[in-house]
């Protein structure tokens, strides 16, 4: 042969072939060199050649199992690594690769099974216990997922993927404030650790942290800035914090970057749908559902939508299917409730307002570790009836208590919004109230052998629309502040004393829905009466602007705050004829005062007025006019003048 020929031979020829004279441990770093190279084929090749000349040559069946699953030969390659255990059942790294390929086949059991064999063979592999760690956390077992996180920590401090894995872990078994320590740790080891920021974002937005989350969302924005994640979450704080036009800015942000994000335009259509823009919130659910059928949140939010649109049936419908989908999901289980409720089904209503219980929103309500009663018979116990929600809703559910001391329990106590105190313990002698929070320490938790949160006692004693029968006033005003009340109306001469309040709600787009402004109420105001301020909050600019641009005077007094003293509040509202006033806290009082009280509810009110109807099943002296059409408040006053120029109170016409 010429040297030419040799040449060309020698050029045609594949990358290094085992020679005759080479070991089979030559052999086979050969092949390994070649893998590493990513020269797969001439490794592939070379693995083969030794196999051939040994089948039970343990390491090559092994790397060239490892080869077959980087090719996507998934089930090839792990009958090559089983091949290999059963050449060297005890070797670790074996078990731990076969883990891998199990993984990528999404047979977690079996792989977190092969981790624990591997990380058993040898305690000193941190690979092996991370790998292991994953999968339990994937397996939604993330106790057993935090322990071995802490082995890898202890082999390698440094192991930063280790830190923010187990701050995850300890998230969802909701220790927070754990899993912002392990975070921090992370990004000491890695400042530009993405995932590590934006956990930390998330789990500071989960307990309330938002500016500390907004500056770490910006953070994995400054190192990521097409992190579309970063750019939702924070508009669902802005959501939050009742700032519209920022939210939809960063939802918009996050679908420039990928188009295809559901959940963006899922949370971008609560946006559209709190500013009154319900079409357009009901299509970013549609295509965030096209996009993705199972979106339990968009489902979710789309029953919103439908139940404010007057469509209970279907949002009970969507809200189902998203229960479907993901059976503990809170949120959901709560909207639920308020359909079911306010379509008058009390029975499956409250079941599912327990759940709602749960959510991070009434995270107050499992402030204390105790049993919860469930209506049996207390006997000698002690009982913590809890706060929860707002003044109204306690005063609401207060209604609740007479049927409660029917059976004339010896140990009850009620802890309350302290405003309240004075009055409860009026009205309920016989049960001791307490300011919240009741219980501070161990040693008082200890006097009380079970809880039931106050919004849970409808389950028990208001089953149905029947239970809410023959229902009387059951809060009493101070005799000493009513009758100073009742001197100060009479001095203002003969005539009809109705009390007026505008404003209701807490955010921007329940108050635009519930609240009917003052400028709206002149004509009204024109009725033969004299109309006393019963709204709180700051409203002397109203009430300035209704004296100069209308001529209309409404009566308020500097000593009267409802925010401040719902004792002196409840007294005033009580030596009132009527009460007019859209759905807040005035009319929880005056209903349960016993006084006569006329409500404004906008065309989908709050659950606890029902769909329909002229009367409260909570309060016999309420009487409901409802818009006839959204946002309309016209008709609703044109119904209330015409009952005003009829109406007459007993105290009005004795005084005439």
């Amino acid at each position: 042969m010429s040297a030419k020929q040799r040449k060309n031979k020698k050029n045609k020829a594949p990358a290094r072939q085992s020679s005759p004279g080479q070991s089979a441990s030559e052999a086979l770093q050969s092949a390994m060199a070649r893998h590493q190279a990513g020269d797969l084929s001439g490794a592939e090749l070379a693995y083969r050649q030794l196999l051939e000349k040994d089948p039970r040559q343990a390491d090559a069946t092994h790397f060239l199992g490892i080869l077959m699953h980087q090719q996507g030969q998934h089930e090839q390659a792990l009958e090559l690594i089983e091949q290999s255990l059963q050449l060297s059942a005890d070797n670790p790294v074996y078990h731990n690769n076969r883990g891998n390929i199990l993984t990528a086949t999404g047979h977690l059991e079996d792989a977190a099974r092969s981790y624990g064999k591997a990380s058993q063979l040898n305690p000193g592999d941190s690979e092996a216990f991370f790998n292991l760690a994953q999968t339990l956390q994937q397996l939604d077992r993330p106790a057993e997922a935090e322990s071995h996180y802490r082995q890898v920590i202890n082999l390698l401090p440094n192991h930063v993927r280790a830190h923010n894995n187990l701050g995850a872990a300890l998230n969802q078994l909701g220790r927070v404030t754990e899993a912002i320590q392990c975070y921090r740790a992370a990004l000491a080891i890695a400042a530009d650790y993405t995932d590590a920021h934006y956990n930390l974002a998330n789990a500071l937005a989960d307990i309330g942290h938002d500016a500390e989350a907004l500056l770490q969302y910006r953070q994995v924005l400054a190192i990521d800035p097409n992190f579309a994640k970063a750019h939702c979450n924070i508009g669902r704080i802005y959501k939050s914090q009742d700032n519209a036009e920022l939210a939809l800015s960063h939802y918009e942000k996050a679908l420039n970057i990928q188009p295809d994000y559901a959940m963006a335009l899922s949370n971008m259509s609560l946006v559209y749908s709190e500013r009154g823009d319900l079409d357009k919130g009901l299509n970013c659910c549609d295509r965030a559902l096209a996009l993705e059928p199972g979106l339990a949140e968009a489902l979710n939010n789309k029953g919103t939508i439908l139940q404010e649109l007057a469509r209970p049936s279907e949002a009970i419908e969507h809200y189902t299917q998203a229960l479907q989908l993901y059976p503990d999901y809170l949120s959901a289980h709560w909207n639920l409730a308020l359909a079911q409720l306010a379509q008058g089904n009390f029975k499956d209503g409250w079941q599912a307002y327990e759940w709602g219980l749960k959510s991070t929103e009434h995270r107050s309500t499992q402030r204390y570790d105790l049993p919860t009663w469930s209506g049996e018979p207390l006997q000698e116990r002690a009982l913590l009836v809890c706060s929860e929600q707002g003044i109204g809703d306690e005063v609401m559910f207060a209604s609740c208590l007479p049927d409660l001391l029917e059976n004339e329990p010896k140990n009850i106590t009620l802890e309350c919004e302290p405003r309240l105190v004075e009055l409860f313990q009026r009205a309920f002698a016989n049960v001791k109230v307490m300011a919240k929070p009741a219980i501070t320490s161990p040693a008082e938790q200890s006097k009380f052998n079970c809880k039931i949160t106050i919004g849970s006692l409808p389950r028990l004693f208001r089953p149905t629309l029947a239970s809410f029968a023959n229902r009387q006033a059951y809060l009493l005003p101070s005799p000493q502040l009513l009758d100073r009340w009742r001197q100060r109306f009479n001095a203002m001469g003969p005539g009809l004393k109705v009390g007026i309040s505008w404003r209701g709600g807490d955010k921007t787009h329940d108050k635009a829905k519930r609240s009917a402004e003052l400028a709206q109420w002149r004509d009204l105001l024109r009725c033969d009466a004299d109309f006393i301020n019963l709204q709180y909050g700051d409203c002397r600019e109203d009430i300035a602007h209704l004296k100069k641009n209308c001529g209309l005077t409404l009566h308020d007094w500097d000593d009267a705050d409802p925010l401040k003293d719902a004792d002196n509040f409840a007294a005033q509202v009580a030596a009132l004829d009527l009460v007019i006033s859209v759905g807040n806290t005035t009319v929880h009082f005056a209903g349960a005062l016993g006084v006569p009280c006329w409500v404004l509810l906008p065309a989908t009110p709050g659950w606890r007025w029902l769909l329909q109807g002229e009367d409260s099943p909570w309060y016999p002296s309420l009487r409901l006019f409802r818009q006839r059409q959204r946002g309309d408040w016209r008709q609703v006053f044109k119904d209330v003048e015409v009952a005003l120029v009829n109406y007459s109170s007993p105290s009005f016409t004795s005084s005439s």
